[in-house]
């Protein structure tokens, strides 16, 4: 997919880095008055935020990384999508209480 670079970086500086950067959290974003700000949870608000506008511009958001530190990061991949004999196998693998 071929993508505006310019016209990307500017919806994740308006959308992500001008709303959280030197923001706390847990008081300035509503997202996360009822959750903990841990990595896994930014980036799933990041993708969140981002998939929309990113599929305006007519492409997918694939995956959202954050970089905590050298050793520490999170990932999340947006929207995966199971093969039906994967579906099919997972479903059967539940269990269920009755």
């Amino acid at each position: 997919m071929v993508c505006d670079l310019s016209a990307l970086q500017e919806i994740i500086n308006d959308l992500v880095v001008e709303q959280l950067d030197h923001t706390f959290l847990n008081k300035d974003i509503e997202f996360f008055h009822n959750c903990v700000p841990t990595a896994e949870n930014i980036a799933l608000y990041v993708s969140d935020i981002l998939k929309k506008p990113i599929h305006k511009l007519g492409a997918t958001l694939h995956k959202i990384r954050l970089q905590e530190s050298p050793n520490n990061a999170a990932e999340i991949y947006v929207d995966q999508k199971l093969t039906n004999s994967l579906k099919l196998k997972f479903e059967n693998s539940l269990v269920t209480q009755t």
